[in-house]
Formats: C-alpha cells, sequence, structure tokens
C-alpha cells in the first residue's frame, strides 16, 4: 500500500517547484496525494474518548485533538492530530496518566492533564498552513529501552494527551486543545 498516512513527514514536503496537490496544499512525496479519509490496513479511525474542552483561539474555532491508528503497543501506531489550530504557530505535545484541570496564566484555555506532566519530544513543529498539526507518539513497552521523545508505556496503560499552542487571542499567549484519552493493549 503507497498511500501516505495521516502524520507522515511526507505530506506537503514535495518541492514547491513540483506544484500543488488537488486538495490546494504543497504537493506531497509519495505514489499518492495524502487523503484525509482514507485508512490502511491496521489504522483505526478515532480510538480515543474526548474530554476537557478548551476555549475559541483566534480563528474563531475550539482546537481538536483525535488520537488514531492502534492501541496496541507493539504496533506503535498512535497517532495524534490536531485540527483548527491558527495556521504555522508552534505547538507542544503533553502527555500524562490521569487528566486534571488547571488554570495557568497566560494560558487560555485549561491544562487538563495530571502531575506530572510530560512534554513529547514527537511534536515541535509549527501547525500547518491548514491548521493541523499530526504526530505520531513513539511507544515503547516494558522490554524496549525508551529513546528520547519515547512514551514508555505497558499494556493496561490510560494516558491523556493535549496540544499546547501559541495563539494571539486576547490578552492570552497561548491556548490548549481539548484532551483525548487512550488505554493501550
Amino acid at each position: 500500500d503507497l498511500h501516505v498516512l495521516p502524520g507522515s513527514p511526507a505530506i506537503d514536503a514535495a518541492p514547491a517547484a513540483l506544484g500543488l496537490d488537488p486538495d490546494g496544499s504543497r504537493r506531497d512525496v509519495g505514489a499518492y496525494p495524502f487523503e484525509p479519509g482514507y485508512a490502511a490496513v491496521g489504522f483505526s479511525g478515532d480510538i480515543g474518548s474526548h474530554g476537557c474542552l478548551s476555549a475559541s483561539n483566534s480563528t474563531g474555532a475550539v482546537a481538536s485533538l483525535t488520537a488514531f491508528g492502534s492501541l496496541i503497543i507493539q504496533e506503535n501506531r498512535l497517532l495524534v492530530r490536531s485540527a483548527s489550530l491558527p495556521a504555522q504557530v508552534p505547538t507542544l505535545l503533553l502527555a500524562a496518566r490521569s487528566d486534571g484541570l488547571l488554570t495557568v496564566p497566560g494560558l487560555l484555555g485549561p491544562l487538563c492533564l495530571g502531575s506530572p506532566i510530560l512534554r513529547l519530544m514527537t511534536l515541535q513543529q509549527p501547525s500547518r498552513p491548514d491548521g493541523t498539526a499530526p504526530s505520531w507518539v513513539r511507544l515503547r513497552g516494558p522490554v524496549s529501552p525508551p529513546a528520547s521523545g519515547d512514551l514508555a508505556v505497558q499494556s493496561g496503560d490510560t494516558w491523556h494527551f493535549q496540544l499546547w499552542y501559541r495563539d494571539a487571542n486576547g490578552s492570552s499567549g497561548t491556548n490548549t486543545s481539548n484532551a483525548v484519552q487512550v488505554t493501550l493493549r
């Protein structure tokens, strides 16, 4: 299967001289352009539970966070994708084993993660021009030593994810997406 999956670095990565994809974005690298509705074998849509709605951002929308892929640790196919973000803003994916509800000075939306909060190295890039920010969460089971940015997990673990991003809405300088929860197998 030569389709580009969500979160692939090949999306919008072709040289600008090659023109645009049918959706009007920069060309993708690969045999086929990225199709948001396409799901490869073993790649499931929306596999998380949603909670903790955030505040509207400078686009007038509330940023959403959705989990896709597989909950099976050995498959290492967990994608967390944000949408409805302002274009080209710095983002940071956060994770915690529990939920919470914190009000942080300078943060427009609530921080919906419990302590301790992990900053994942998988998503320290700006959002795309279309306001999305996909990221593979690298899962490492107890028998694999985690590398920098990996999430060390065990079967039965529940993890909560939330995106923190720069936003120029009102007096606040940053905002958050909704939170999403997954239980791994």
